[in-house]
């Protein structure tokens, strides 16, 4: 049986990862009437989405990047449904 303590740890980092930069950046993104890169990918499905590696974090190093944490930036790859038909997606840095 899976320990209560890892699954609300995981659940967690799911939430942390899926915030990216933070509230404050998200706000700034709507503030210019923009969705964020996991919100447009989201809405291209049909509410079936599963997102695959969301703990995956940028590998860029400029700008002292790779000294901050922050969780759930690198790729964002999900898989689901587009009128009933599988597909993936993917956005981020490679």
């Amino acid at each position: 049986m899976w320990d209560s303590r890892y699954i609300n740890e995981l659940k967690k980092k799911r939430v942390k990862a899926s915030v990216g930069d933070g509230e404050d950046q998200i706000a700034k993104q709507h503030s210019r009437d923009k969705l964020t890169a996991r919100e447009c990918i989201e809405a291209l499905f049909d509410n079936s989405f599963v997102e695959v590696n969301n703990f995956v974090t940028s590998r860029v190093t400029d700008f002292d990047m790779d000294k901050k944490e922050r969780p759930g930036d690198g790729v964002i790859t999900e898989y689901g449904t587009i009128h009933n038909r599988i597909a993936f997606a993917s956005h981020g840095d490679l």
